[in-house]
């Protein structure tokens, strides 16, 4: 009898080591990798819950850009008004005393601008060469009323060609760069 229970425990043994082995084990090893795979969807879910709490204000500021670029577009001349822009620069000139000698743009630029499609969004530029006759203080509140538009990129050049005459004026050249307006394409 008492082989015979030895028997049984054995054969208990076996199979529960059978079943730890064979069933158990690889049971538990699927519940660890659902348990991880679960654990980075969730990480995913609170990454997506996040953008989307966050999606109201990305819209919002999405919106103002836009308004924002509709708004400094506006204020710029397109490239069919370069005579128009001409005609500001011009008047800017006049009311700080500056006399315009001669204004043009850079031929080849605008050759280059006239076969150029613009992209909606993406202005373009024109490079544009000023003479003008002022004073010093008359031709530095030009050149600060002329940095305020909003068309003005930046200046490429000045230069003074001549002394001042008796009347304390000065011949100068002014090489800048107009941003031209174009089309937003906004969707």
């Amino acid at each position: 009898m008492k082989i015979r229970i030895a028997v049984f425990i054995v054969i208990g043994a076996t199979l529960t080591a059978a079943w730890m082995v064979f069933l158990m084990n690889p049971a538990r090893q699927i519940l660890q990798d659902a348990n991880a795979q679960l654990s980075q969807q969730r990480a995913q879910l609170v990454e997506y819950q996040t953008t989307l709490d966050q999606l109201p204000t990305f819209l919002k500021t999405r919106d103002e850009l836009t308004r924002q670029a509709q708004e400094i577009n506006s204020k710029l001349f397109a490239k069919r008004d370069i005579l128009r822009l001409f005609e500001h620069v011009t008047a800017i000139a006049q009311q700080n005393q500056v006399a315009v000698d001669e204004l043009a743009p850079h031929v080849e630029e605008l050759l280059t601008l006239n076969k150029a499609h613009s992209e909606p969004g993406k202005p373009q530029s024109l490079r544009i060469e000023l003479h003008v006759s002022a004073g010093y203080l008359a031709f530095g509140k030009f050149l600060e009323a002329l940095e305020q538009q909003a068309y003005f990129r930046s200046i490429e050049r000045c230069q003074i060609l001549t002394s001042p005459d008796d009347g304390g004026r000065l011949t100068c050249l002014v090489e800048f760069r107009a941003l031209l307006g174009t089309s937003l394409g906004v969707s």
